[in-house]
């Protein structure tokens, strides 16, 4: 235990799985704590001092980063610097290729909103419910101020 003056911040910490040797095995399932007939897949961890910081899920990050050195909270890219440009032209090509049903889905939007404007450019006659509902909530907003 250390005294709470010492506590600087708190960080959360997983158990480091991939580098530890854990075993696999077959435990029983449990339903409200009681071991049924059944087993089912499960892994016995290894008792070691491995950690890992979760360093993306931080409110408080910049505290860590100012206490760890920078090698171990550097960002560490998941592509290969030199075939960045490859990567990405692939992805691009792949967004590019819009399906035609986002094609018709936007000009169905499009005409739908150019008839709601000429419809409010006329009077209430053919203005759709929820625009006056919303138009009389709107009214009853500004007059409570």
């Amino acid at each position: 235990m250390t005294d709470q003056q010492h506590v600087q911040f708190l960080f959360n910490t997983q158990h480091d799985c991939s580098t530890v040797s854990t075993d696999s095995k077959r435990a029983p399932r449990q339903q409200e704590r009681l071991d049924l007939d059944e087993t089912e897949p499960a892994i016995e961890h290894q008792l070691l001092e491995t950690y890992v910081v979760n360093t993306h899920s931080l409110h408080d990050a910049h505290l860590l980063r100012r206490v760890l050195p920078r090698d171990l909270t550097a960002p560490v890219s998941f592509i290969d610097p030199n075939q960045r440009q490859a990567e990405h032209a692939k992805l691009v090509a792949k967004w590019r290729e819009t399906p035609k049903s986002h094609t018709a889905r936007g000009q169905a939007r499009k005409k739908r909103r150019a008839e709601e404007a000429a419809r409010e450019k006329g009077g209430n006659e053919g203005k759709s419910v929820w625009w006056m509902r919303h138009s009389k909530e709107r009214k009853t907003h500004f007059q409570k101020k």
